[in-house]
């Protein structure tokens, strides 16, 4: 290829260290024993052994290695990796109520972006862009979490738990190449909680109807009468916010369900654990307020962070080259 020119998505795969290069704590070590005039027989090992070490400083990571691979099998031969999670799933098709959440709680008018853009280095699509009050672009970004625990996780994090701007490495160098490609000096995070569309409701309730079959008795669904979980699945969805023996009655009603009150009973309670585990509409439940279901990181730009990124691609472009199949025909 002409230019190979990473996705700020996957940029955080750059930044990675190679297993043989040097530590932190190996670096400081091996510059004090430098600054020693007289070293012992050990310390003469440890400085040889650090030195040689030394010598892998700013090569490619595994995982930036891999990244290479994955472009090579896509560019060559058109072999593009899928990647599909109930959380891409969500984010994607929910994306218009975070963008409609954020204006109602902001004021904030965003407007979807569609352009792709790209520069000798990155390529990428943010999700929208505003002004601050000095009038500069600020890139947005917006991402729907997948569940309570996910989005508790991120709002709880501890100081320094992650990067020096306290943002998961994963944003922190996506932000940055989106600041990079627009000439930004601020990108904003906006991290939603939306309610599970009913479709993916479905989905997650009717595989946790298997499970709890699977688990009591693998046998009962396969020899039942009672339906297809699929049907049960749609009459649940209707009577959450009724008590377990409620929804029993106009299950068993409907001839739905094993027709077990043991397996039946697990059945309900395990459907509204998970319908309230992705459900977050006040209108059934009201536990957790729109104004409590938003949160804002905001990243500025950190031109060192992006140039060492820069090199990683340069680097990544070398390693791409020497990448191919080997041959049984080689002479050995």
């Amino acid at each position: 290829m002409e230019k190979l020119l990473v996705r700020a998505s996957g940029a955080y795969k750059l930044m990675g260290k190679s297993k043989r290069s040097l530590t932190d704590l190996q670096r400081t070590k091996l510059s004090e024993l430098r600054a020693k005039e007289k070293l012992t027989a050990t310390q003469e090992k440890e400085l040889e052994k650090l030195s040689e070490k030394e010598k892998f400083d700013g090569e490619l990571s595994a995982t930036a290695k891999t990244l290479a691979l994955e472009m090579y099998a896509q560019n060559e031969y058109g072999r593009r990796k899928m990647l599909t999670t109930d959380a891409l799933k969500k984010g994607i098709m929910m994306e218009d109520d975070s963008f409609n959440m954020i204006q109602e709680l902001t004021g904030l008018l965003l407007i979807k972006n569609t352009e792709r853009i790209a520069n000798d280095h990155f390529i990428g699509e943010i999700d929208s862009a505003t002004f601050n009050e000095e009038g500069k672009k600020v890139v947005i970004d917006v991402k729907n979490k997948e569940s309570l625990e996910t989005y508790l996780k991120l709002v709880n994090k501890e100081p320094g738990e992650e990067d020096e701007d306290n943002v998961d490495e994963i944003y922190y160098a996506q932000m940055q190449v989106y600041m990079d490609l627009h000439d930004a000096d601020e990108a904003r995070i906006f991290h939603t909680l939306q309610s599970a569309p009913q479709e993916m409701l479905l989905q997650f309730i009717q595989r946790d109807i298997y499970s709890v079959i699977k688990y009591l008795n693998p046998f009962i669904y396969k020899n039942s009468n009672a339906g297809s979980t699929t049907d049960w699945s749609i009459a649940l969805l209707d009577v959450m916010h009724l008590s377990k023996d409620e929804i029993l009655e106009i299950m068993y009603s409907q001839n739905y369900l094993t027709q077990d009150l043991t397996i039946d009973e697990e059945i309900v309670k395990v459907a509204k654990q998970t319908y309230l585990n992705n459900h977050f509409d006040n209108i059934l439940f009201g536990y957790i307020q729109p104004e409590n279901r938003m949160f804002v990181e905001v990243v500025n730009r950190n031109q060192e962070y992006i140039d060492k990124m820069k090199s990683k691609v340069v680097d990544l472009r070398k390693y791409y080259k020497t990448i191919k199949f080997p041959s049984i025909l080689e002479k050995k």
